[in-house]
């Protein structure tokens, strides 16, 4: 990934998605809490997320920012733009500040990119990149 610099096997395969009127995301982290449903088998599997690439892929006419409320800020969905954060602090810990939330579609729709690294390889990359050298 020439952009952030990061080993592309380092991360999960990239999601699209899509909101509709009335289509939002509640407050919530990218990185995996030990208290969450299935946190060993996540952890298992690339460790820890490291770091988030959200692109937005249109300008949603009304509504539809993702709001970081421990930093007061929205960001407008605007075609193009993109985020990223990072879900640790220097020292490998959580970083309480990226709590965030897709807020409601109010006119039109949002369409995004994601993108998450983690601390190592993930199986869905190594499978993928292996059939690739195999082929």
């Amino acid at each position: 990934m020439q952009a952030t610099g990061f080993d592309l096997l380092c991360s999960d395969m990239l999601q699209v998605q899509v909101y509709e009127k009335g289509g939002q995301y509640q407050d919530h982290f990218d990185f995996f809490a030990k208290e969450m449903p299935g946190f060993d088998r996540a952890i298992a599997d690339g460790g820890q997320r490291t770091w988030t690439f959200m692109i937005y892929l249109n300008t949603v006419k009304e509504g539809g920012g993702t709001r970081f409320p421990a930093i007061d800020h929205t960001f407008t969905a605007k075609a193009g733009r993109a985020l990223f954060w990072n879900n640790l602090n220097p020292d490998g810990t959580l970083n309480p500040l990226t709590i965030h939330a897709g807020l409601p579609v109010k006119k039109g729709k949002k369409v995004i990119a994601t993108k998450w690294f983690r601390e190592a390889p993930t199986w869905a990359m190594l499978q993928r990149f292996q059939g690739y050298a195999a082929g």
